[in-house]
């Protein structure tokens, strides 16, 4: 078999012509020249009709060495992209078979510059005034996209070939899927009939999930109609639209399964290991550079192998047999900027998941400048383990990746995926179920609002920090993000995947070593002392959050500066629990307080850190501007050591609502703490005369209740409202039970007693507890029964 390359003298004309036009679609004629070389042709001339004098393209086709099912496949898809298609801009005139010398002929007419714009006219008046943009990108994705299809000769291997669209060559059958743009199978009926050309995808998709995975398609039918549902035809591009479609979760499950199952991979050549060099075509009428017909396998070069000698293992898929000069500019202009094949592979990769050949390919990104191109594809397609391939090979060759902010969506409620990333010590699998939850802020204004990715990298969840990075980007309610989260709790195995944040975060290298502890680095940058993130945070903050001693030393020049919410290195140290950099920092910055009064001991409190307590005890009996005392917070958490070294010092505080620290335990259920605060704060009421043992009354809290009964039985609320009422009237029944015979006779103000209100409960339909409500009646009933018939656990209501 023989091959002459002279497609880029033949074309040459129309790629000026064009270049005029849009330098975007001169780059396509070269993909066209670079595909279109991949089928083993003969010699190509340039001839003129004899019957119009039309310019027209010939050539002859050896087919002497192909096997009978390879000529039969070169002629059906030589006729199949030949004559189905309506635009076609190499317009085929006749292709035919001599059976004697076993040679096929094709000859096409070769359209000029005018014809391109009397078809471009003529397109835009047959459509209605079609934008002129569409047309020139029908045009590009056509002539990009011209491929003669041959079958490879290992049956084993598939070798796929991405431009506007993917073919996938297997075992002498072609099948089409949509990645980027039309199929041109089908452009002219998107445009000619609108609504049953978007049926003929939705059928040829059909087929297409239906032979790779031999399952029914109904599964995933109704997401695709809807999709198309809600899509209008004139104000979406088809590029925008199929790009959609593909990202749709349902399609990318159903491509995963058929993937697997067909065991089909995607490959695109080997990174080229050659110095680049552009050489001139030579002219094919020149008769010095006819190649030889009798070219052998020893000139031969590999097409996707530039040079066979520098990559030894690399099996080519299709050989170039001719002059040396020709082979060399074809693969010079392949792997030009102009020719983006190889790189609308590695995006098909990235599309459907192909971890390893995003790996094994991630040369390209590096070779065309394009890899933050390709990391906001993984970004939108919401793959981890493919955005943290690209990152690590961004990191490994000192690249810089350019992150967009997204935009969040807040939810009502916690999702799965922020629950997993809590769980340190069990597993995490992102779910497909989940994936529809990346992206989701969930919490308060005094929570925060954070994503799951937030979560991951604060609480050390590094499988859920790689599984979630489809998160990257984006702000938290206070402006923070992953990477200041993570930083606050680091170890370079998250951080790594969260240095993208960098600009977005305003986080500098220092800030990074100071949380990693890296005291060499840490000098190496110290010019950037000051500098502070987004949200107010600085080297010396985030190195006292992680216990960095030696990095705190280094850096108490940055002592006194604050977040935006006031807080300190002082008080992030002690809220952690870390006494040693507390114990650092506690002469600079001990006077220092958040913009709500909060102070470091309140930290340690709400950290429940008893050492860094004791270290901050100078500060006990202070206030914030709500009125909490640190006591409160320990208190509320549940720190019984906190509560009893703060006890004599801040015991009968109230906050600006009325809790108490007595209150603020019980409402926690802190049961061991109302223990010890019931002596000393019994009695104290909340606005409206509320007491502790009501709210623990109120919320079903018996262990709450026993503690404070012996204190504040008996009391009444503005309202006239006691304890057992309350639990009555929620049909708490050990606290009905508890309550009983120290509160049964008393009245509210509207004269009612807890027994009305549990029998209240018992009639009303629309209450779901009805057991508890029977119950309580039935304790309270046998407080009305005679002195004489009352239980034993009734008796001292005989000596009220």
């Amino acid at each position: 078999m023989q091959i002459f390359i002279a497609y880029y003298d033949l074309f040459h004309p129309l790629i000026l012509n064009m270049s005029e036009q849009n330098p975007r679609h001169a780059r396509s004629y070269y993909k066209h020249i670079t595909e279109l070389s991949r089928f083993l042709l003969g010699s190509l001339h340039k001839a003129q009709r004899s019957s119009d004098a039309v310019s027209v393209l010939t050539c002859n086709i050896g087919l002497s060495t192909l096997r009978q099912s390879e000529q039969d496949a070169f002629v059906r898809a030589a006729n199949a992209f030949l004559g189905q298609h309506h635009y076609n801009l190499l317009k085929y005139n006749s292709i035919m078979l001599n059976d004697e010398d076993q040679q096929a002929h094709l000859e096409a007419d070769l359209w000029d510059g005018e014809t391109l714009e009397k078809f471009v006219w003529a397109t835009r008046k047959a459509h209605n005034g079609l934008p002129e943009a569409e047309v020139w990108l029908i045009i590009a994705q056509i002539v990009s996209g011209v491929h003669f299809l041959c079958s490879t000769h290992s049956s084993g291997e598939v070798f796929a070939i991405l431009s506007p669209q993917t073919i996938i060559i297997s075992s002498n059958c072609c099948l089409k899927l949509c990645m980027y743009g039309e199929w041109i199978r089908y452009c002219h009926t998107l445009y000619d009939n609108k609504t049953s050309g978007q049926s003929l995808i939705l059928d040829e998709l059909y087929k297409l999930i239906l032979y790779l995975t031999g399952n029914l398609i109904d599964t995933y039918s109704g997401a695709l109609q809807d999709f198309y549902a809600d899509c209008k035809h004139q104000s979406t591009s088809l590029r925008t639209k199929m790009l959609s479609l593909i990202r749709c979760p349902e399609i990318q499950h159903a491509l995963v399964i058929a993937r697997g199952r067909a065991g089909l991979t995607l490959r695109i050549p080997p990174k080229p290991a050659y110095s680049r060099i552009v050489h001139q075509l030579a002219r094919p009428d020149d008769p010095k550079n006819v190649p030889s017909t009798s070219a052998t396998s020893d000139s031969s070069i590999s097409l996707w192998s530039p040079l066979s000698s520098d990559v030894e293992e690399t099996t080519s898929t299709t050989e170039l047999r001719g002059g040396l000069e020709a082979s060399s500019a074809l693969i010079d202009m392949y792997t030009s900027p102009g020719c983006d094949v190889v790189f609308s592979t590695l995006e098909a990769m990235v599309c459907v998941g192909d971890l390893q050949g995003v790996k094994d390919n991630a040369w390209v990104m590096l070779q065309r400048g394009l890899i933050s191109e390709i990391f906001q594809l993984a970004l939108s397609m919401k793959n981890g383990y493919i955005i943290a391939a690209i990152i690590d090979y961004a990191e490994e060759n000192k690249l810089r990746l350019r992150l967009p902010v997204q935009q969040a969506v807040f939810s009502d409620t916690q999702t799965n995926l922020m629950r997993a990333a809590q769980a340190k010590e069990e597993k995490f699998q992102l779910l497909q179920a989940d994936i529809q939850d990346i992206g989701k802020l969930y919490g308060s204004k005094t929570s925060c609002y954070c994503t799951a990715l937030m979560t991951a990298a604060f609480y050390g969840n590094d499988d859920a920090v790689i599984q979630l990075l489809g998160e990257l980007g984006i702000y938290d309610y206070y402006g923070l993000t992953a990477l200041q989260y993570g930083c606050i709790n680091a170890s370079w195995s998250r951080l790594r995947y969260l240095i993208p944040e960098m600009k977005m975060s305003r986080v500098t290298w220092l800030m990074v070593h100071a949380a990693l502890g890296d005291v060499a680095d840490v000098q190496k940058h110290i010019d950037e002392l000051h500098a502070q993130t987004h949200c107010g945070y600085t080297a010396l903050m985030f190195a006292a959050s992680n216990n960095r001693i030696d990095c705190v030393k280094l850096l108490l020049q940055e002592a006194g500066s604050k977040t935006q919410s006031g807080r300190t290195a002082l008080i992030l140290a002690a809220l952690q629990g870390h006494a040693t950099c507390v114990q650092a920092l506690y002469p600079l910055e001990k006077d220092l307080l958040t913009n709500s009064g909060g102070t470091a001991l309140m930290a340690a409190a709400e950290g429940q850190s008893l050492e860094c307590a004791k270290c901050l005890i100078k500060q006990a009996g202070m206030r914030s501007r709500d009125g909490y005392t640190a006591m409160m917070w320990a208190a509320q958490n549940g720190s019984v050591e906190l509560v009893q070294l703060l006890l004599e010092s801040e015991a009968g505080y109230q906050n600006k609502s009325g809790w108490s620290a007595l209150m603020l335990a019980t409402s926690e259920n802190r049961w061991e703490c109302v223990k010890v605060l019931a002596p000393r704060e019994k009695g104290l009421l909340r606005p409206g005369k509320h007491t502790a043992l009501m709210l623990a009354a109120e919320c079903g809290y018996h262990k709450c209740v026993e503690m404070l009964l012996p204190f504040e039985k008996g009391m009444q609320n503005a309202d006239g409202y006691t304890a057992l009422m309350y639990a009555a009237d929620c049909c708490h029944l050990e606290c009905v039970s508890l309550l009983a015979q120290y509160e049964f006779n008393i009245k509210d103000n509207a004269k009612r007693t807890a027994l009305m209100r549990v029998r209240k409960r018992v009639n009303d339909p629309s209450f779901s507890r009805k057991e508890d409500a029977q119950g309580c009646l039935n304790i309270l009933t046998e407080l009305l029964k005679p002195r004489s018939m009352l239980p034993e656990s009734l008796e001292p209501l005989i000596h009220q």
